[in-house]
């Protein structure tokens, strides 16, 4: 996909590995991705993440 994947890619850098996470700074969170969730536009799922992430970050779950 565009340059994306290629063979033993995906499971050499993302096996075993979580895809987001969420980490305490000060009072406030972080929320941190694996890679670029808008990479080209490409998929759409990842750019879903995202927008939760900015809506629903907030509510503190």
């Amino acid at each position: 996909l565009s340059g994306f994947v290629w063979p033993d890619n995906t499971q050499r850098h993302y096996a075993g590995r979580p895809y987001a996470t969420v980490d305490g700074v000060g009072q406030g969170r972080l929320i941190l991705l694996a890679e670029d969730p808008l990479f080209r536009g490409v998929f759409d799922a990842p750019a879903g993440l995202l927008m939760n992430a900015i809506l629903l970050g907030a509510a503190g779950r």
